[in-house]
């Protein structure tokens, strides 16, 4: 991709997140002088879209997916998916023997316990080392600096508080080493106040809240958005349900002065279900990478 000549960022508040692109040349099916391009896309390394003659910020439909694609062990996005799949997929076996114990006990024995702690530890390892990728890959595509990328060096640390895509990484990764508190306390509950447990909970709960609404807001440019037929905002709002299961099985996991969960099993399905949440969101992440060539004679509205 050639440099733009010149770069017009969009704002939604204070946060940027798109850019109006004007003198682009050697961009293979872009022959318009003037392109959109979002934070998201810009971040996951997809073209910029032809603005359409109307006025606005109309452009050319988002390209079709291609759902047939699934290995790109090259593409940072690519590891990223698989890493919140496998983490995703542990946490929902974690939860598993809880809720049908009958079926777990002829081969995990009367207490799982050790073993679903155990796995939901090594699930938040997973999960944390997906947000550090993903919070990397924030951290080196903002979306009020593009370029051609000659010359752009790599940075492993950066402040990026008007880009909502790395406000939703950071925010994340927090969450993810909280879990890792969380989790990692579980292996040793008899020697911890049972805060240690649930105060890392509920906050990383909290952040992954937060995290979904900026991601949210960054693919919608404003409060109120639906698009059935648009890929990200499926994988942005099925996070979300994920992330308030998470917080509802954080509320239920406190521990009252009885040495009791305040609804064990409410905790327990919140965890399923969120983790189920997150492994189909993880999973949609893999084709969101992958684009067919879009029909030149559609229109659409900013999406």
């Amino acid at each position: 991709m050639s440099a733009p000549a010149l770069v017009h960022p969009v704002k939604f508040g204070p946060f940027v997140t798109r850019a109006v692109l004007e003198g682009i040349e050697g961009l293979e099916g872009l022959e318009h002088s003037s392109v959109l391009l979002t934070s998201r896309r810009h971040r996951k390394q997809l073209r910029p879209l032809r603005l359409l003659a109307s006025a606005g910020l109309d452009h050319e439909p988002v390209p079709r997916k291609d759902w047939f694609r699934f290995w790109a062990p090259d593409r940072l996005s690519w590891w990223m998916a698989i890493l919140f799949m496998i983490g995703s997929s542990l946490f929902a076996i974690g939860a598993a023997p809880s809720l049908w114990p009958v079926l777990f006990q002829s081969f995990l024995g009367q207490d799982a316990n050790p073993i679903s702690n155990v796995t939901f530890f090594v699930g938040s390892l997973f999960f944390t080392s997906a947000a550090s990728l993903q919070l990397f890959q924030s951290m080196n595509s903002d979306i009020s600096r593009v370029d051609d990328g000659r010359g752009t060096k790599i940075v492993w640390w950066a402040w990026r508080p008007r880009n909502l895509g790395y406000l939703a990484s950071l925010i994340q990764f927090v969450g993810t080493l909280l879990f890792n508190l969380n989790t990692g306390s579980g292996l040793v509950q008899q020697i911890h106040p049972d805060w240690m447990t649930w105060v890392p909970n509920m906050t990383g709960s909290i952040c992954f809240l937060a995290a979904s609404l900026c991601a949210y807001l960054e693919i919608a440019h404003r409060i109120r958005y639906f698009a059935a037929n648009d890929l990200t905002f499926w994988i942005t709002a099925i996070n979300g349900l994920g992330s308030v299961a998470f917080q509802i099985s954080a509320f239920a996991s406190y521990v009252g002065t009885d040495g009791q969960l305040a609804d064990a099993t409410m905790a327990n399905w919140g965890t399923f279900l969120g983790a189920l949440c997150f492994l189909v969101a993880s999973y949609l992440l893999i084709p969101e990478m992958f684009e067919k060539t879009p029909e030149s004679n559609s229109s659409s509205t900013l999406n």
